[in-house]
């Protein structure tokens, strides 16, 4: 793989959508990078995610608003979903908890993140972290190919409990997705 570097990154807008795991605390650290190497970065927390770290959290490093409604509106008669989606090159899910891909696999769109997805033209990038087992289990795999037209198949968080096989997407292995989606103007 190519090397990322500040103009393979520059001009890119990269929607990263925070759900809620033990690792989110790492996508702090994507989100860091991702805007040192130049990309434009809007954060989309879910409410789960915010249990784990704050929305001030990736303000500081993002440099912007952080999402975390459907009803909070960027401006007036603004369609949130579309708006946000619609100068992205790239929707990043970390850490892809089973629950939002179980809802995007079964369509269900009841929070700002599984719109975004929903309503998303650019390509969208799972980086599951969960449980072994919970991975492991076959409802889980069913959902795996029906949400998303890009999968990180990789599983595991951030723990260094022996029942949590620690497999986490790292941030080159991430950031290395990015500079294959296409411009938009």
């Amino acid at each position: 793989m190519s090397e990322i570097t500040v103009q393979t990154l520059k001009a890119r807008e990269i929607i990263v959508g925070v759900c809620g795991g033990i690792a989110a605390y790492k996508v702090a650290d994507v989100v860091s990078k991702l805007v040192q190497l130049g990309a434009g970065v809007t954060v989309v927390m879910t409410d789960a995610a915010q249990k784990f770290v704050t929305p001030l959290t990736f303000e500081a490093l993002s440099g912007r608003k952080v999402h975390t409604s459907t009803w909070d509106l960027v401006d007036s008669g603004d369609t949130q979903h579309i708006k946000l989606t619609e100068r992205a090159n790239l929707l990043l899910v970390a850490p892809a908890t089973t629950n939002i891909i179980a809802k995007v696999a079964g369509g269900l769109t009841d929070d700002l993140l599984s719109l975004l997805i929903c309503a998303s033209a650019c390509p969208v990038v799972f980086a599951p972290s969960m449980n072994d087992r919970m991975w492991a289990n076959p409802i889980a795999q069913e959902n795996v190919p029906n949400s998303s037209r890009s999968t990180d198949s990789r599983a595991g968080n951030s723990t260094d409990s022996p029942s949590i096989n620690a497999r986490c997407t790292n941030i080159a292995e991430t950031s290395a997705t990015i500079p294959v989606a296409p411009r938009r103007v």
